[in-house]
């Protein structure tokens, strides 16, 4: 039961997925376009790290992946392979975002029962994992911002949890192989979350009395995670400085931070809207907690103070409330985002911390119910019985409602003819990909290289435009990240290869390699200076330097962690005593 119900409510709350042809949300199809250029470099390159994306910024491409975390499109990318389509694929990732967050949360929660020894039903567990998939920022998450990465992101906050918890019960395996892998998929999921939720994780090991006294352990299995994530995020950081950081990107100044901060009604409110964040109290999108996890916040000092509770429990649960309570006020006018490091100003939004208060809310819900019920004496004959049925069947309520109106939702008729319609205005206008255009764009990059008009006059089918001297260019091929030409020169020419440089660029002309011969040009493409005559060229893009070295880095790391689990194996086997004469 503790299972079967958080994942059938789950599945509940994919219907709108399946009723409608593809959900334009703020992300419009930039899922979609993710996934086919990740689909499009592994095929045809044959590699499961994907460097470049070629088809982004008017074709110039970016290494799109090297910034932006690609988990959840990888799991797209399964479906994908296996025969269904874009879209078939990328609304797979969002169900099984949803399914696979209510199991991970049925399993921290069963743990939780165990490990500090009150008996919780399958039935509360139930309840507060379904409260989990159903609070109202998951559906904003999914049908109305849309935002893909995110949405796994929530996957992992309660795997991790449960890894330190594991930890604090000297369960020293298990905790470390499940915290440190959630950890680093919750790095591979979404750059904000990881950023944010390792603050939280900190507060949350150093507050509980059991998880702090095995701190060592704890940040043992979070430097594991780093390492094992390392070939995703030290290239990100080591590259940050290439690309241009404008106010439309995730880093924002503290007052346009404070801007979108939420106002006190909006976290009450029963409103369903699907339009855009704004400045003011006049937002287009609800950022609405949830009336369950807002009752069961309201009921959690009564457990707290619960005297046939017994401490550690009630230990937890205050921290569960202060937390809730510091990341609530967190979101709200009151947050000072100018003394805040520049470092954690890379969130955009304020309202993003309502991934975490979704994710202590749920489990204020289980503490809640359960002190409710160990209070109404369920097991006995008390009368006071009632009032936790009752209470359950209002939580019940409360849940399908956050399903019907994520049922409700209907963005219109979008059939596959509004689709390519839209994707052909996302060409036109550059925002592919990316609902920021200029966000991972080098900060060498000409301004006009981004302008439709300039675009159609220089385009080029063969990629290449010769700057100086007098060429042909024949037999222009693309496969990916790869692209090769030959080139008839007939004086020494000058040729501008039209992909944005970046460093991980490789040439061969001819046959030998010569980085060397990369320039950068003005506009911020690749510039090479070819002698008289005919030759073939090569240029791939494979990985900066820091990723090369931080691959080897996670490889590193798992190998240990394969070698260290298979050691604990063998030391685990029982011998045989066998007499020998």
């Amino acid at each position: 039961m503790k299972f079967a119900i958080p994942l059938a409510v789950a599945l509940l709350t994919c219907i709108p997925l399946a009723q409608v042809e593809f959900s334009l949300t703020h992300e419009l199809l930039s899922p979609v376009i993710r996934l086919h250029e990740m689909h499009h470099v592994m095929t045809q390159n044959g590699r499961v790290m994907v460097p470049w994306s070629p088809d982004l910024a008017f074709g110039h491409g970016l290494p799109f992946f090297i910034y932006y975390a690609p988990l959840a499109t990888y799991v797209a990318e399964v479906p994908h392979l296996l025969g269904a389509d874009l879209l078939q694929a990328i609304k797979v990732s969002y169900a099984l975002s949803l399914v696979l967050s209510a199991a991970s949360m049925a399993l921290l929660l069963s743990y939780l029962s165990k490990s500090y020894r009150f008996p919780a039903s399958p039935l509360t567990i139930a309840l507060a994992s379904a409260a989990y998939v159903t609070a109202p920022y998951r559906m904003v998450d999914v049908y109305v911002r849309g935002s893909l990465a995110e949405c796994w992101s929530f996957v992992w906050f309660p795997l991790i949890l449960l890894g330190c918890h594991m930890l604090a019960d000297e369960r020293w395996r298990k905790g470390l192989v499940i915290g440190s892998l959630s950890y680093a998929a919750l790095i591979l999921s979404h750059n904000i979350m990881a950023l944010y939720f390792t603050v939280v994780l900190c507060v949350y090991a150093i507050a509980v009395r059991e998880v702090r006294r095995q701190l060592v352990r704890a940040a043992i299995m979070m430097a594991l995670g780093q390492a094992l994530s390392a070939f995703f995020w030290v290239p990100a950081l080591a590259n940050m400085p290439l690309v241009g950081t404008e106010p439309v990107t995730m880093w924002a100044t503290a007052k346009d931070i404070a801007s979108h901060a939420v106002y006190w009604p909006q976290f009450f409110s029963r409103g369903w809207e699907f339009g855009l964040s704004v400045p003011g109290p006049d937002d287009g999108m609800s950022f609405a907690i949830g009336w369950h996890i807002i009752a069961a916040v309201v009921l959690l000092p009564f457990v707290i103070f619960n005297r046939k509770e017994r401490a550690s429990s009630q230990r937890l649960a205050l921290v569960v409330l202060i937390l809730t309570v510091i990341l609530v006020a967190a979101m709200t006018r009151i947050m000072p985002w100018n003394l805040v490091p520049h470092l954690f100003r890379y969130i955009q939004f304020p309202w993003r911390l309502l991934a975490f208060t979704t994710l202590f809310g749920s489990v204020a819900v289980f503490f809640a119910l359960n002190g409710l019920r160990r209070w109404s004496g369920v097991g006995s004959d008390n009368r006071l019985q009632a009032v936790f049925h009752v209470s359950l069947l209002l939580l019940i309520l409360m849940l399908a409602g956050q399903i019907v109106k994520a049922s409700s939702f209907r963005p219109g008729k979008v059939d596959r003819q509004y689709i390519l319609e839209r994707l052909e205005l996302e060409e036109s206008t550059g925002y592919i990909g990316t609902t920021a255009r200029s966000e991972y764009v080098p900060a060498t990059a000409a301004e006009e290289t981004l302008d439709p008009d300039w675009n159609e006059e220089h385009y080029s089918e063969s990629h290449a435009e010769i700057v100086d001297g007098s060429a042909a260019v024949t037999d222009w091929t693309s496969r990916g990240a790869r692209y090769t030409m030959d080139v008839q020169c007939n004086t020494d020419t000058t040729l501008a290869f039209q992909s944005f440089y970046f460093p991980g660029w490789r040439h061969w002309r001819d046959g030998v390699r010569r980085d060397d011969e990369m320039k950068l040009g003005d506009a911020g493409f690749i510039h090479v200076t070819l002698p008289a005559g005919k030759h073939h060229l090569v240029f791939e893009y494979g990985f900066p330097p820091w990723g090369r070295a931080s691959q080897l880095v996670s490889g590193a790391a798992a190998l240990g962690m394969l070698v260290w689990l298979f050691r604990c194996r063998l030391q685990q086997r029982p011998r045989l005593d066998i007499d020998r004469p």
